[in-house]
This record gives structure tokens, C-alpha cells and sequence, in this order.
């Protein structure tokens, strides 16, 4: 399978992931979820990290590098409803600044929409102040909060019939 350039600047790259991707994008997602004081689920809601870079079925993972180093990651998985999930959208702290969180963001919305998918949801966390603060200023609509244990928050973008 061939790789997908989706942004290349001066900073920084977002490319689809590779399998030689997947240790360095566990060891921040895991390293954001103790910046956060967030326990790792691997058998349910983080499942889709552990086997980050392995080409799956009606998903699309994303991957920020900075030079040649993984920084970010953001996973599309589509369902048969029409809608597509937006998961595991992290950048590490030490690379935030430079643009690379919206363009991931911005990349994967526009990815999802030439996809087909009517809609693109995702469920985060209050406590991640930067990234709601991020939904709430790019057009993603909060929805109603949901029971714990897990993320609370659910946000969409519904994309216009065409």
C-alpha cells in the first residue's frame, strides 16, 4: 500500500501510518493519558492503538512526524451508518505550537467528508481542555454528555448533502 502525504510544511508532516509507526505513537498516547491522569484501557477503549500502522478494514490512521519522528496520531474508523469516528487525535506536549493539532484535525475531517461519510463524531474527555477548546472553536457541535466510566463529551461535524 502507498503512503498518503495529506499537509507537508516547513515544521512538520501528516502522513498515513505505517507499521514502524505504532511504538513510538503507543508511547505518547500513553504518555498523554499520564499527563492527563487518564488510565490506559488496551482491552476496550484503546484497543485501536495497539495495533496502530496494521492496514485494517474501513479505518484510516493518521500520523504527525516532525522530521522523521512520530508525534501525532488521529484514527478514522467508518461504520455502516454513515458516520465515522474520530479516535485516538494526540499530539505530544513537546510539539504543540506549531499548527500541527489543527492541521491533523483539519486533515482528518476533510478525509472523512471525501470519504462519503455524513458524519464524523468523536468522545473526549472535559479534562482535555486544549482539545474542546479546539472542537468548540472548528465548528464540532458538543452533544449530550455521557455516563462514565470512559469520555464524557461527544462532539460531531455533520457534513452537507451534496
Amino acid at each position: 500500500m502507498s503512503e498518503t502525504i495529506y499537509v507537508e510544511n516547513e515544521h512538520f508532516r501528516i502522513r498515513s501510518a505505517r507499521l514502524e509507526d505504532a511504538i513510538a505513537i503507543r508511547k505518547m498516547v500513553f504518555k498523554t493519558f499520564v499527563e492527563y491522569g487518564i488510565a490506559a484501557d488496551p482491552d476496550d477503549d484503546d484497543r485501536d492503538i495497539m495495533c496502530f500502522g496494521v492496514p485494517k478494514a474501513n479505518v484510516v490512521e493518521l500520523v504527525t512526524v516532525f522530521g522523521d519522528v512520530p508525534v501525532g496520531s488521529a484514527i478514522l474508523t467508518g461504520g455502516d451508518d454513515g458516520r465515522v469516528k474520530l479516535t485516538k487525535y494526540y499530539l505530544d506536549k513537546d510539539y504543540r505550537g506549531f499548527g500541527a493539532g489543527v492541521a491533523m484535525l483539519q486533515t482528518a475531517v476533510a478525509t472523512a467528508r471525501q470519504l462519503g461519510f455524513k458524519e464524523i463524531f468523536l468522545k473526549t474527555r472535559a479534562r482535555y481542555k486544549e482539545a474542546v477548546q479546539l472542537y468548540e472553536s472548528t465548528g464540532w457541535v458538543r452533544g449530550a454528555d455521557q455516563p462514565g466510566p470512559g469520555p464524557e463529551r461527544v462532539y460531531t461535524i455533520r457534513f452537507a448533502e451534496s
